[in-house]
């Protein structure tokens, strides 16, 4: 798994535990080479689509695909 979670447990669900996606920043991104961010990319897409739509998870997967995407045009755009 290349994307780092963050165990969360709920306070109504007992012994339930699930992991949060992390969000990823420009910073972290830029310094990764163009497979893994085509690999963070598609983990990134999968999480967005699983999670809930009103969930913070989903938010930061979405987050996170717009940063890679970022990242990976202003490397296109370098010379």
């Amino acid at each position: 798994m290349l994307m780092q979670r963050h165990k969360v447990t709920k306070g109504g669900e007992k012994g339930k535990r699930r992991f949060e996606m992390k969000l990823l920043t420009i910073f972290e991104l830029a310094a990764k080479p163009d497979h893994e961010l085509r690999a963070l990319y598609r983990e990134a897409f999968n999480e967005a689509a699983r999670a809930d739509r009103t969930s913070q998870e989903q938010r930061n997967a979405l987050a996170s695909l717009a940063n890679i995407r970022r990242v990976m045009s202003a490397r296109a755009l370098r010379p």
